[in-house]
C-alpha cells in the first residue's frame, strides 16, 4: 500500500470515528476501494496494517472490499483473514461485519465462505442457556434468509462436521423460529434447505421438534410444499412428519347408466378459493409482520431519538469538561509562572540573606576583634594609669615629706616646753606654713 492511499484510509477512519461511526455513502465506497488495494499488498507484516483499518473503518467498507479483492488475494492472506475476522471483539459493528464478510465472500468462493461462517457463529454463540443477540439475528436473517433467492441455498453444510456446524445451525433456526419468527411463507425456502442439504439430522432433536411444530402451524399448501421436497429424499419421510400424510379423498359415485352426466366444476371453482384463502392468509401474515416491523422501526426510531439526544447533552459535556480542563490549564501555568517568580525572588533573598549574614558573621567577627584590643588597651592603660598613679602618689608623698620635715623639725623642738605666746605664735605659724604648702601641692583645706 503506498503512503497516500495509507492517509487517506487513515483519514477516512478518523472522520467515521468523530462522526459517531458513520461515513456517507461515496466515503464507504472510497474507504472500499482503498481497502481492496491494501488487500492485494497485504503480505508479511503489512497485515497489522490490514488488520488496523478492518477494525477502524465501516463493517460495509470492509464487506465490499473482500467480496472485490478475495479470488485475487493471495492465499496467506485469506487465511491470516480466515482466522482473525471471527475473533475480532464483541461488539455490535464486529459481530455484524463477520456475518457480511461471509456473505461477501460466499457468492465467490463458498468453501471458505461457510468455514468463515461456521468459525464467527461460534464466536457469536451465546453461553449456556441464553440466546443469540437480536442483532445478530436480525443481521444473519436479511443476509442469509431474505430474498427470492436466499443465500443459505449455497451452503453445503455436509463439508464440514456436525460440531463445527452445530452453532450455525442453532443461529439459523433463531432467525426462523425464534422471538419474532418470519412468515411461514418466507420460512419454507429455508425449511426446503434443511432437507435438501441434509442439515435436518444434524439439528439438535429439540429444534427438530420446534420445526415440525411450527410446519404443522403452517396451511395446507405449503405443507404440500414440504411434502414434495421429503419426498424427494431418498431416506424417505423423516420421523414426527407423518401429519403430511393426508387421508385419501372419498371416491366419487359412478354415473347410472342412461342418466346424464353433468359436468363437474367443482375442482375449478374449489381450487381458486384455496388459493385466494391461502393468499389471504398470507396476507395477513405479511399485514402481521409488517405492523411489528412498523412498530420495531418505531422503537428503534424512538430509542435513536434518545440516543441522539444522550450523544448531544454528551457532546456538550464533554465541551464544558475541555473548557474547564483549559481554564484550568490557563490557571495552573498562571500558578506555575508565579510559583517560578515566587522561587526566583526567594532564591534572591536567600543569597541577600546569606551574604549579609556573611556581612554580619564578618561584623561580628570585626567587633570581637576590636573588643578584645580595646580590651587590651584598656588593660594596658588602666596598668600605665595605676603605674603612673602609684609613681605620682610616691612623689608626691617623698615630696610633703620633704617639706613637712623641716616643720616637724620646728615643732619637735618645743616639744616639752613650757606654752608661751611666742611659742604659741610661732606654732599658729608653723600650721599656717603647713597649711599653705599642702595647697601648693593641690590639697585645697582652705574650701
Amino acid at each position: 500500500m503506498d503512503q497516500t492511499a495509507h492517509n487517506r484510509l487513515t483519514a477516512l477512519a478518523e472522520t467515521y470515528k468523530k462522526q459517531q461511526f458513520k461515513l456517507t455513502k461515496p466515503e464507504i465506497e472510497e474507504a472500499a476501494n482503498l481497502l481492496a488495494q491494501a488487500l492485494l499488498t497485504s503480505v508479511g507484516p503489512a497485515h497489522d496494517t490490514v488488520d488496523a483499518f478492518i477494525r477502524a473503518l465501516p463493517a460495509d467498507s470492509t464487506t465490499k472490499a473482500l467480496g472485490d479483492s478475495w479470488l485475487q488475494l493471495p492465499d496467506a492472506t485469506k487465511n491470516h483473514l480466515l482466522n482473525t475476522l471471527p475473533n475480532l471483539p464483541r461488539s455490535d459493528r464486529f459481530d455484524r461485519l463477520k456475518i457480511l464478510a461471509a456473505a461477501a465472500i460466499l457468492d465467490v468462493d463458498p468453501p471458505n465462505a461457510l468455514t468463515l461462517l461456521c468459525s464467527s457463529c461460534s464466536s457469536l454463540a451465546p453461553r449456556s442457556g441464553s440466546h443469540f443477540s437480536g442483532e445478530v439475528v436480525q443481521v444473519f436473517r436479511k443476509t442469509f434468509l431474505d430474498g427470492d433467492e436466499p443465500k443459505i441455498q449455497k451452503l453445503a453444510i455436509t463439508a464440514h462436521p456436525s460440531v463445527v456446524t452445530a452453532a450455525l445451525l442453532n443461529l439459523i433456526i433463531s432467525s426462523l423460529l425464534g422471538s419474532s419468527p418470519l412468515a411461514p411463507v418466507f420460512q419454507l425456502p429455508t425449511v426446503k434447505w434443511f432437507f435438501n442439504s441434509q442439515a435436518y439430522n444434524r439439528l439438535k432433536p429439540a429444534h427438530q421438534t420446534q420445526l415440525v411444530e411450527a410446519i404443522k402451524r403452517w396451511d395446507t399448501t405449503l405443507q404440500n410444499e414440504v411434502h414434495k421436497a421429503l419426498d424427494l429424499l431418498p431416506s424417505g419421510l423423516p420421523p414426527g412428519f407423518e401429519f403430511l400424510l393426508a387421508p385419501p379423498s372419498p371416491k366419487e359415485p359412478s354415473p347410472q347408466p342412461g342418466a346424464a352426466v353433468s359436468p363437474q366444476p367443482a375442482v375449478a371453482i374449489l381450487q381458486p378459493e384455496k388459493l385466494v384463502l391461502h393468499w389471504k392468509d398470507l396476507l395477513a401474515e405479511l399485514t402481521s409482520q409488517i405492523t411489528k416491523l412498523d412498530q420495531d422501526l418505531l422503537a428503534s426510531n424512538e430509542q435513536v431519538t434518545k440516543s441522539q439526544d444522550e450523544n448531544q447533552k454528551l457532546r456538550a459535556s464533554l465541551a464544558n469538561a475541555e473548557i474547564h480542563i483549559q481554564n484550568l490549564r490557563n490557571e495552573l501555568a498562571k500558578k506555575a509562572d508565579e510559583s517560578e517568580r515566587t522561587a526566583q525572588g526567594l532564591s534572591a533573598a536567600q543569597s541577600r540573606a546569606s551574604e549579609a549574614k556573611q556581612r554580619a558573621e564578618g561584623l561580628e567577627a570585626l567587633v570581637a576583634e576590636l573588643k578584645r584590643n580595646h580590651e587590651q588597651e584598656v588593660t594596658i592603660l588602666a596598668s600605665r594609669v595605676e603605674t603612673e598613679t602609684a609613681q605620682r602618689l610616691d612623689t608626691f608623698k617623698h615630696d610633703l615629706a620633704r617639706v613637712l620635715r623641716v616643720d616637724y623639725a620646728d615643732f619637735k623642738m618645743t616639744n616639752g616646753k613650757p606654752m608661751t605666746l611666742d611659742l604659741g605664735e610661732a606654732l599658729r605659724d608653723l600650721l599656717v606654713a603647713i597649711f599653705d604648702h599642702l595647697q601648693k601641692q593641690g590639697i585645697n583645706v582652705k574650701d
